[in-house]
């Protein structure tokens, strides 16, 4: 959610481990702060090590597809094409976040007399800079300056310090997307090689318990909108830290969801640095997520910046889940793009298609869905989801999944969160009560949203690093989904949080992450930490079966 909260950014310190913090103040105004200083809030030694060979997705196949099918897909830079027998689609991402950037450095450039083009953007900004560089083959390096001039420069380039220099950035070529479905066989460890990675793949039996994390609106750089890093949660390193901890100790771990708004991203940048960080044993658990109005617009409200939004064509193809978009070898429906003429596209500029999903994950059932797309096709979509789930054996509990928990910025009033479940509830196959559940973000809130006939039904998990007005919403954490043949329990573990004092007083900051952390690295998982969570759901399935080892509260 686009809240317009500012930032003041200071330089408080060098450390012995080489980490410079950006530390900020409480909101006081964006206007005048340094795009350096809030792009990078922290920069550390580990950003130095080498990139892995190729990035890394596994979601669950569509579900028509059957309950063994899963997607695999690997994400290449520089043109490189992989040579790996088992990718029947592979090809360069189309549209937005072609070309794979760095982050920068800030405060250099490179000399204009070797340049490749020198040109002046005037009003258009370091966007138009990247983008001349992408359409250049030779240009491995921009240098964008205060007043508005472009450098594009060869591979010989070394930047230095010099006078306007705002910032330089490396690009890394061509990204290419390589991609299939293919046959598990459910409880039993697959193992595949990519690129002479040994990989192994996992889901559950069909019916069994299943377990995962799900983040809404996690902000770990603050560069195109403010993060809330002023209160010491630490998110960019702390995100790919407890989730590497977690895929490598606990066992039980299946998969990882967010809730749109991916790290407010316009131009992949963000992403990339992160996702770098993830480990091929994360990266190998099933991966879940719908788009945000940030997805879409990054300042967060339509029409956005048709030469500069990704109107959710990066964040598709990068996520590369297997959707309702996909047709045979294809993965996308690109019959809507950004730059096509205002008279013909909607306002998401892309098809809704590639946003939508469904499928079964043990015993539980998982719809995805976009809520900026129109409630007649959304609909139709999600009758066909709950007539997939009426036959065979129906999931004990279902989530429909979406951002918007309120209507506005892209939202009409009939597709948020809550209102979605209300028509989901009456749908043959899905008329199931209380045991339809929805999860969202958009407010940057924690908290149960909403209350059924008997239990909650309705979580928001939106605070997760981004900036934040409320005072009792200054928190951080994630749900913790864990089921069995007999129950559903969902957790909500809150790594820190922040109460500001009185008058202008001194704040409190309550952290238990590293606790959280040693936890999992000494007992093996988070079913094994439940201390540290509050409990949101405990609750029965519809048939209660044995075998159930987790007690009730």
């Amino acid at each position: 959610m686009g809240l317009r909260i500012g930032v003041i950014a200071a330089i408080v310190g060098l450390v012995a481990t080489g980490v410079y913090l950006f530390r900020v103040n409480p909101p006081q105004g964006l206007e005048g702060v340094q795009r350096d200083l809030i792009e990078l809030l922290v920069v550390d030694d580990n950003l130095l090590e080498d990139k892995p060979r190729f990035d890394l997705r596994v979601s669950k196949g569509f579900g028509k597809r059957g309950y063994n099918k899963i997607r695999v897909s690997a994400i290449t830079e520089g043109g490189r094409v992989l040579s790996d027998e088992i990718f029947r689609y592979k090809k360069p991402f189309q549209e937005r976040w072609t070309h794979a950037f760095d982050m920068g450095q800030p405060g250099v450039g490179c000399e204009k007399k070797n340049a490749l083009k020198v040109f002046e953007l005037k009003d258009k900004g370091e966007p138009a800079c990247r983008w001349e560089c992408g359409q250049k083959p030779s240009c491995a390096k921009y240098s964008y300056f205060n007043n508005g001039t472009c450098v594009l420069a060869d591979k010989h380039c070394k930047p230095s310090k010099m006078e306007g220099a705002n910032i330089t950035v490396s690009s890394h070529g061509l990204r290419t997307l390589h991609s299939s479905v293919i046959d598990v066989e459910p409880g039993v460890r697959k193992k595949i090689t990519i690129d002479g990675v040994n990989l192994t793949l996992f889901i559950p039996k069909e019916d069994e318990g299943t377990a995962g994390i799900v983040w809404a609106d996690p902000c770990v750089f603050a560069s195109f909108v403010p993060c809330s890093d002023q209160f010491g949660f630490h998110e960019f390193k702390r995100s790919y830290e407890f989730m590497n901890a977690l895929a490598k100790h606990d066992p039980t771990f299946d998969f990882f969801q967010i809730l749109g708004d991916n790290f407010y991203d316009q131009d992949g940048r963000i992403t990339r640095e992160l996702f770098d960080k993830f480990s091929y044993e994360l990266k190998s658990k099933l991966f879940y997520t719908v788009p945000g109005n940030h997805d879409f617009w990054v300042k967060g409200t339509p029409p956005g910046n048709q030469n500069q939004d990704q109107f959710g064509h990066g964040f598709m193809q990068f996520y590369a889940q297997d959707t309702l978009g996909a047709h045979g070898d294809e993965l996308f429906n690109m019959t809507a793009v950004p730059d096509s003429s205002a008279k013909t596209y909607n306002t998401i500029r892309n098809t809704n298609d590639n946003f939508l999903f469904y499928n079964k994950l043990g015993n539980l059932g998982f719809i995805g869905y976009n809520g900026a797309g129109s409630q007649i096709e959304t609909d139709k979509f999600l009758r066909e989801a709950c007539q997939f789930f009426a036959h065979g054996t129906p999931p004990a509990f279902i989530f429909t999944m979406n951002h918007w928990d309120s209507p506005a910025l892209g939202c009409d009033a009939n597709m948020t969160a809550s209102k979605v479940r209300e028509r989901v509830i009456t749908f043959p196959g899905c008329d199931i009560g209380d045991k339809v559940k929805f999860m969202d973000g958009h407010k940057h809130c924690n908290k149960i949203e909403t209350h059924g006939t008997s239990e909650p039904v309705g979580f928001m998990i939106g605070a997760h690093g981004q900036a934040n007005e409320d005072p009792t919403c200054i928190q951080d954490g994630f749900l913790y989904i864990h089921s069995t043949k007999s129950r559903l329990v969902v957790y909500y573990f809150e790594t820190s949080s922040y109460t500001p004092g009185k008058d202008g007083g001194e704040g409190k900051l309550i952290d238990q992450y590293p606790h959280l952390l040693d936890c999992i690295h000494s007992k093996g998982g988070l079913s094994n930490c439940t201390q540290y969570a509050k409990v949101w759901l405990n609750s029965t399935t519809a048939n209660p079966r044995n075998g159930d080892k987790l007690s009730k509260t």
